[in-house]
Parts: structure tokens; sequence; C-alpha cells
């Protein structure tokens, strides 16, 4: 339950709040299930990146040209692995509490 209400959430669109926010997510996901917690710290490793090479540069970005630029260097750079990861993790994570809600029908039925 907890954590779909962290779906709910907005994720942070600041690095520090971001990086908070993923820890307070991991945190929840190993109570769900323990293999969640690697596709949480992937989120983590690529959060840098992400930032540094897309969102930082992209807000201070005047022109189209320096749109056209910064996306090409921060695809280059790897910084959209951040959305591949947080992906990977809903995919994930929604697995386990449909299987834990499948295991709780058995349970009762």
């Amino acid at each position: 339950r907890l954590l779909l209400a962290e779906f709910r959430k907005d994720i942070p669109s600041h690095l520090e709040d971001a990086r908070v926010y993923w820890k307070g997510v991991k945190s929840i996901a190993v109570k769900v299930d323990p293999t969640l917690g690697p596709t949480v710290d992937q989120i983590l490793d690529t959060l840098d990146n992400y930032f540094v090479s897309y969102i930082y540069p992209l807000r201070n970005s005047t022109s189209f040209d320096q749109f056209g630029q910064i996306f090409a260097d921060a695809d280059f750079a790897g910084a959209f692995a951040y959305s591949e990861a947080i992906d990977t993790f809903e995919t994930d994570a929604l697995l386990a509490i449909t299987t834990h809600l499948d295991n709780l029908i058995t349970l009762t039925s």
C-alpha cells in the first residue's frame, strides 16, 4: 500500500530532493520485495548524470539550437538511463505487488 502511494507522487525535479525521494522509496520497496533494492540502486546510480548532463543545462538553455545540443550530449552521456531505470523499477514493483495480491487472494479463497 505504501509503495503504491509513492507511485502517485511526483518525482522531485531537484537532484538532492530526488535522491531523498528514491532512498525513501527504496526503504519501502525492499519491504515489499528485497529484489527491488538493486532496481532502485540503479535509479540512484543514474541520478547525478541525468541532472548534471540534462536537467541543469536544459534549464539554462536559451535557444532551440542549445536545446538540441543539450539533448544530444545528454543522450551520449547516458543521462536517459535514469528514465529507463525508473520504468524498470515501476514494472518490477507492480509485478511484486500483483504477486502479493494474488497470494493474498489464494490464502483467503
